[in-house]
């Protein structure tokens, strides 16, 4: 098996659980992502050196601009979900210009959905609308923000695994 996929479990055992649980690996999953970065170390010392060299840190630096949130912009992936029923057209992060005046109040209606007000700076939620004469049915979706995504009373950390 390659790069650390399960070779005596089932392909579905490997997988990450979906969107509120982004970071949960099955056992199965966890115990070949283990086996392969040992072998690495005891194969591949040079390669494992390189491998495990950096650590991420909550302070914002030169050394984590590369971290997801520098190279996935929230609104087009907002735009791009596949999560959202085909013809609801009109997509895009809730409280953009462009989607906000069809759900009104966004803490209403965020309330009205059973979700929390204000998630926290390492979330963020994705909103499409149909756009079917004068009704406006939308859905939303809630996303963890990606790593490295800036946060703190002074944006003077990061996102990492949403907190």
């Amino acid at each position: 098996s390659g790069l650390g996929a399960p070779s005596a479990c089932t392909p579905n055992f490997g997988k990450l659980e979906g969107n509120f649980m982004p970071f949960v690996l099955t056992d199965c999953a966890m115990d070949g992502i283990r086996n392969f970065l040992q072998n690495i170390v005891k194969n591949d010392p040079y390669r494992a050196k390189e491998c495990f060299r950096r650590r991420y840190q909550l302070s914002i630096s030169q050394y984590y601009k590369g971290l997801p949130s520098s190279m996935v912009d929230e609104e087009e992936f907002c735009k791009s979900s596949e999560k959202f029923a085909e013809d609801y057209r009109r997509r895009g992060r809730c409280e953009n210009n462009y989607i906000k005046p069809f759900l009104g109040d966004y803490h209403r209606f965020l309330e009205s959905r059973g979700h929390l007000a204000d998630p926290g700076p390492c979330y963020f939620d994705c909103c499409s609308v149909k756009l079917d004469g004068l009704n406006y049915p939308y859905q939303l979706m809630r996303y963890f923000a990606f790593d490295g995504k800036p946060c703190g009373p002074r944006k003077d950390q990061i996102c990492v695994l949403s907190q």
